[in-house]
């Protein structure tokens, strides 16, 4: 499971510590807000069978790290206890698009992309004064695609193009800062689990059927500013 970069852990710690202090506030309100941060993901496939790119049964894993960035709106309810309950709806871009050689067989290329990925989740979290701790869990979406292609066919590269598409189980925690009524700062963790799926299609040009499971997984670590429309 990844773990946040350096550059990310100083830019939350100094946008926490540097804000001023208010008096306590409540969380109770809808808010809309921004996030960016760091990314990694993986998209597995393996060949059920038979393969024109990979020995049968073999397959390829590629992991990509980097930049993400989002957009979020949700609405948060707190009690008197300080206990507090909301719900998100989110888009966050991965930045997942790697190309590789095939180990395999030289001249040939895998090209694996993940994203961008929807995340609907429920939060709860106990608010202190003019600090949220909380837990989400929810569901996600994102769409998984395996190009891979071959130099040797007479009309250019032969080409099998498959996509997947289902849902995943996302798990996140996260601490806010309120800053004043209408705005608060805050980071969040998220780690996304992908089911597996059997996708099947054929390959340009010579029309060789092939059949994939395509697995894919995502963790975020991002800085988050929310403004709130109570």
């Amino acid at each position: 499971m990844p773990v946040p970069s350096r550059p990310v852990a100083v830019a939350a710690c100094a946008l926490l510590c540097v804000a001023a202090p208010v008096s306590a506030q409540d969380w109770s309100g809808t808010y809309a807000g921004l996030s960016a941060g760091y990314a990694e993901s993986d998209v597995d496939w393996t060949a059920m069978g038979t393969s024109l790119f990979v020995p049968p049964n073999a397959g390829y894993s590629a992991a990509e790290n980097g930049t993400s960035y989002g957009l979020h709106v949700g609405q948060r309810f707190q009690r008197d206890n300080g206990l507090v309950l909301g719900w998100e709806i989110g888009v966050t871009e991965l930045g997942h698009d790697r190309l590789a050689e095939n180990p395999y067989t030289s001249g040939e290329t895998f090209q694996t992309q993940f994203g961008p990925m929807l995340t609907v989740t429920g939060q709860i979290g106990q608010a202190t004064g003019n600090w949220l701790v909380y837990a989400e869990a929810g569901l996600a979406w994102a769409d998984r695609q395996v190009t891979n292609r071959a130099p040797y066919c007479s009309m250019g590269p032969c080409t099998l193009d498959l996509a997947s598409s289902r849902p995943g189980l996302v798990l996140g925690l996260g601490v806010d800062y309120k800053v004043n009524d209408q705005m608060s700062i805050g980071v969040n963790y998220r780690n996304t689990r992908f089911g597996s799926s059997e996708e099947a299609g054929t390959v340009s040009q010579i029309g060789f059927a092939e059949q994939l499971r395509i697995d894919g997984d995502a963790s975020v670590v991002s800085l988050r500013l929310n403004w709130y429309f109570n």
